[in-house]
């Protein structure tokens, strides 16, 4: 039975380098653009920041509905994003608590 025998490697010649050689004045200066590029990382960052973050989170007390509400609105146009509960919910919160103060007599 025959051995089988890897492969041998065969060199070849390599390929000469081009010499490549910069000037030190045609090459940028490297913490300009470093600062730069740091710079539009952070400016990125804020517009997305600003997007994905509430500019508002409040949080007060309903007392004709006796629940505490939860209003978050948007970073750019102030509209309000969530509520919660929601004017449905607290008006039949108020209606409970008012049919129990009339109930109770208070």
């Amino acid at each position: 039975m025959a051995s089988i025998a890897p492969p041998q490697p065969v060199l070849l010649d390599a390929p000469s380098k081009p010499d490549v050689r910069v000037q030190a004045s045609a090459a940028p200066d490297l913490t300009i653009v470093a600062k730069a590029a740091e710079e539009n990382l952070n400016q990125k960052l804020a517009e997305i920041r600003d997007n994905v973050l509430p500019a508002k989170h409040q949080v007060h007390l309903d007392h004709d509905a006796a629940r505490f509400v939860q209003t978050v609105t948007d970073a750019s146009t102030g509209d309000v994003v969530l509520r919660y509960p929601n004017e449905e919910q607290l008006a039949f919160s108020r209606a409970v608590a008012a049919y129990v103060r009339a109930v109770s007599g208070q």
